[in-house]
Formats: C-alpha cells, structure tokens, sequence
C-alpha cells in the first residue's frame, strides 16, 4: 500500500466485531490483526480485542475489508467464528483487558468469499 499515508494503513489493520450469544447482539467492538510467534519459525495470526468484547459470547462476527491490489476496493465480508472459553487467549494479567482469537477460520472463510 505505498500511496497510503500510515493512518491509512492503520483504518485497513482493524475488524469490526459484533459478538453474540444465541444468535443475540451482546457486544461490539474492534480488534486488529496481529501475528504471534509459536517459535522462531511458526507465527499463528489473531484478532487482539478485549476481554469484554467476547466474555459471555458463544459467536464473533468480523468484517473484514478487501483490498483491491494496493488500494481499499469497498467491499466486506463477514466472517463467524463459534467461541468459548478456551478458544481465545486472555491476557494473563486478570486487569488487563485484552486477549487474542486465532483466527485461521477468519481467513479460510475470507478467502473462500
């Protein structure tokens, strides 16, 4: 994205995401994409949002944004991943409000879109 200005940039690296529970809104909030390492060659991709974004929810929908080569093209897609305790990591530190869904679901149902 080299005609971008870093705020620019930075609009494209966040989700929007809606979290329900029985297929009722309990919540919405952002998240932005993150790479973590597993070791010094693995990484695993994640969405870091925070805790009470997804506590009590058992569904996180994410909207996610295509580019269009370098540039936004306009269109979204909307991504559902079931969640349950365990199925997402806490920040240890109990008040700290953040954690990390993994998010190869996300993706696989991106790119299939």
């Amino acid at each position: 994205m080299p005609n971008l200005t870093l705020a620019e940039r930075l609009l494209y690296s966040t989700v929007k995401l809606t979290a329900s529970k029985a297929g009722v809104s309990v919540s919405t909030g952002t998240g932005f994409f993150m790479y973590f390492a597993k070791d010094d060659d693995r990484f695993f991709p994640a969405i870091v949002t925070n805790k009470h974004v997804v506590n009590g929810a058992d569904q996180i929908t994410a909207i996610c944004h295509f580019a269009d080569g370098n540039k936004p093209s306009g269109k979204f897609v909307a991504c559902n991943m079931a969640i349950a305790p365990g199925s997402y990591i806490e920040h240890p530190e109990s008040g700290v409000d953040l954690c990390a869904i993994p998010m190869g679901d996300i993706m696989n149902q991106a790119n299939d879109a």
